[in-house]
């Protein structure tokens, strides 16, 4: 639970120390880069900054490959149009790799 007693929201697939087989390698804190794609269980997403232990990024392309937003200039900045979500340590185990080529 989150403040007030909302419910977390995380975008990452449930991680409990089982092995999580995902379409590719676990990506490790050290490995996010700013500008660089990574996938979740929901889709795609860009680093747009790295924190002390936190990383940013936008939502780009929906898990079935369509993006997130006809307009592609919305993923230009910062600023950009869409929202950055923020990944902490909770959410880094079901972050991966990508193993095909940015959908854009």
């Amino acid at each position: 639970m989150g403040k007030n007693g909302a419910a977390r929201y995380t975008t990452a697939l449930i991680h409990d120390g089982v092995k999580n087989d995902g379409p590719g390698e676990k990506v490790e804190y050290a490995q996010f880069k700013i500008g660089e794609s990574f996938k979740t269980a929901t889709g795609t997403w860009r680093c747009t900054d790295v924190g002390t232990r936190t990383i940013a990024a936008i939502h780009i392309a929906y898990a079935d490959g369509s993006p997130v937003c006809a307009d592609p200039s919305w993923f230009n900045g910062p600023p950009y149009a869409v929202v950055e979500e923020v990944f902490d340590a909770y959410d880094f185990g079901g972050c991966y790799t990508m193993d095909d080529p940015e959908p854009f």
